[in-house]
């Protein structure tokens, strides 16, 4: 696609209870596969060949390679065009939401001038599309929209000023939906594109099994990985069985457990839990241990929104 311009929308400042209650911040920070949303955001402009990427919002992340564009909060879609249209210079644009990616095929490019190409899972509210790629006249069009119009208010403007919208499906396209089986979902699906990289460390008295990543940095002693998983970098897991499409953190540390499907992020403690930890997702620096003192008892300290299943 010809000198195409990236535009990333981190939201306009509203907070999401689940990304709060996880990580204290917005939804783009939220860990998938060891890195956070809007890590895989900008790694789909890139492959996608965007030449610049504009991030906009009401809450702007600082990363290297980003043209930072503040926003009032509720902007949508129309207004960060609006306000991004010198940078955009009559180029194509693949807008990107910072609380979604595309993996696994190409991106089409947007037919006309003033046309646009919605990216999305099969069924999908266009609002809730992860992307959108438009056509070098579409900023001129979302100008003339109120500024916080969404993807549906501008692909239905296009339409009416005789442009071409379509869409187009992947089973890759995926959008955070607010609940952390939906972060659960965006781990299998990139889990499931891993490649098995186990070089440099010291797994002597470890078992991988199939498509496995494994930091140089990690510790495993007398554990089980089946892959899909990723460990992270100065992970420690000993005397544990960590199942497929799990991702352990940096600096976590796994001593006497077993865990499956599940997301534990960066100096997160397990210990001898007693029980499979599975379909979860543990917040930063959080500790799960059994006391086996007297008097027995189930000692929790919660945040909002959590949920705890005893089985």
């Amino acid at each position: 696609m010809p000198d195409l311009r990236g535009l990333i929308l981190t939201g306009g400042g509203e907070a999401d209870p689940e990304a709060l209650a996880l990580l204290g911040g917005p939804a783009w920070t939220l860990p998938v596969a060891n890195r956070p949303l809007l890590a895989h955001a900008i790694a789909g402009l890139r492959s996608a060949g965007a030449r610049r990427t504009i991030v906009a919002g009401a809450q702007v992340p600082s990363a290297r390679g980003l043209t930072p564009l503040e926003l009032a909060p509720g902007t949508g879609i129309a207004g960060a065009l609006a306000a991004a249209a010198s940078d955009l210079a009559g180029a194509p644009v693949l807008v990107h939401r910072a609380d979604g990616f595309v993996i696994g095929a190409p991106i089409p490019h947007a037919p006309v001038a003033l046309g646009a190409v919605l990216v999305a899972a099969e069924g999908a509210d266009p609002d809730r599309a992860p992307a959108v790629v438009i056509g070098p006249g579409a900023p001129d069009v979302a100008a003339a929209l109120p500024p916080e119009a969404g993807i549906a208010a501008l692909l239905d403007a296009l339409v009416a000023a005789g442009g071409e919208v379509a869409v187009h499906t992947l089973p890759g396209a995926w959008r955070y939906g607010g609940r952390a089986e939906c972060l659960l979902e965006a781990n299998r699906l990139v889990l499931d594109g891993l490649e098995r990289r186990v070089t440099d460390a010291d797994l002597s008295t470890a078992r991988i099994e199939g498509r496995v990543t494994v930091h140089p940095t990690a510790v495993i002693e007398r554990t089980t990985v089946r892959g899909p998983a990723i460990i992270g970098a100065g992970a420690s897991v000993v005397d544990s069985f960590v199942g497929p499409y799990t991702a352990i953190g940096d600096r976590v540390e796994l001593d006497g457990a077993e865990v499956e499907n599940s997301i534990l992020s960066p100096g997160v403690r397990v210990r001898h839990v007693g029980t499979r930890i599975e379909a979860s997702v543990i917040g930063p620096d959080a500790t799960i241990g059994r006391d086996f003192g007297l008097p027995a008892a189930l000692r929790v300290r919660v945040g909002r929104g959590a949920q705890i299943t005893v089985g």
